[in-house]
This record gives C-alpha cells, sequence and structure tokens, in this order.
C-alpha cells in the first residue's frame, strides 16, 4: 500500500512539473511574438506572418530578419546559458541559494574589467567589445583561484580509490 501511495506522488509531482514547463514554454513563446511585433516601427501581427513566409516588403524584412529577430533569439539562447549555468553552479556546490557573488567569481570578472578601465583610458570604441572578454578571464581565472585554494588532497585521492 505504501509503495501505491508513493508512485501517486511521483506521478502527481511529474504531471505538476510537466504543467510547468508547458506553461513556460508557452509564455517564452508569447514573448517571443510580441517581441516581434513591437518597436520603434510597428508591424502588424499580419504584416510579420506574412514577411515570414517571404512577402513582406523589404523594409519589413531588414526590420524582422536584421534587427528584431537576432535580438530575440540572442536574448533567448543568453537566458537559457543563464540559467544552464546557474544550474551548474548549485550543483556542484550543493547549495539551492548559490550564485557566482557567493563564490567570488563575479568579483574576479569586475576587478579585470575595473584595471582595464583604469589602466587604458580611452574614448574609442573598439575597448567595449574587449569587456566582456576580459570579464570571462577575470572569472575563469577567480574560479580556477577558488578550486586551486579549495582542493585538499586526501579527499581526492579517496574519491580515486573509492570510486
Amino acid at each position: 500500500m505504501e509503495s501505491s501511495t508513493i508512485v501517486g506522488a511521483e506521478r502527481k509531482k511529474r504531471t505538476k512539473s510537466t504543467i510547468v514547463l508547458i506553461v513556460l514554454a508557452l509564455l517564452i513563446i508569447t514573448a517571443f511574438v510580441v517581441s516581434m511585433n513591437t518597436g520603434f516601427t510597428k508591424l502588424s501581427p499580419l504584416e510579420v506572418m506574412r514577411t515570414l513566409f517571404g512577402g513582406g516588403t523589404a523594409k519589413q524584412e531588414l526590420i524582422l530578419f536584421e534587427f528584431r529577430l537576432p535580438r530575440i533569439v540572442i536574448s533567448v539562447l543568453v537566458g537559457a546559458g543563464l540559467a544552464l549555468s546557474g544550474c551548474i553552479l548549485q550543483g556542484v556546490s550543493r547549495n539551492a541559494l548559490a550564485d557566482p557573488g557567493i563564490l567570488g567569481i563575479n568579483a574576479g570578472a569586475g576587478l579585470v574589467v575595473m584595471l582595464f578601465v583604469s589602466f587604458f583610458p580611452t574614448t574609442t570604441a573598439a575597448p567595449v567589445f574587449l569587456l566582456p572578454i576580459l570579464a570571462l578571464i577575470g572569472s575563469g581565472f577567480a574560479a580556477f583561484l577558488i578550486y586551486v585554494l579549495s582542493y585538499k588532497k586526501e579527499k581526492a585521492s579517496c574519491l580515486r580509490v573509492c570510486c
């Protein structure tokens, strides 16, 4: 009798998770469609559909394919990447509230960016494109430094033997 209640509880939990995922997917799709329709130049949903299937004007194609769709797709991919990295960080640290600020990873990124801006002040646009790369290098170095400082040789050798 206990196993049937456990199976029922697992099925209920799985159903609830499925419903939540479907609702979130629908919200993403809705935001995607609304983003294609809104902007400085308004496009009606009919114009967007016509342009997607090749029947729009050159101006509508420029607006949709060169400006809006790339930004929307990049936004979705960046959000997915941030969610995945957060899940990985929470899984590795075994802390449901973990974020890069807890370990100091974002501080390493900010330090490298701040040092670059302080020592290489310029008014040209080229360093602006370099800042995300420097932030990635700084955060990677901070994560590596945290790993090296927290590494315990005895525990690692035990893990190799046990597993």
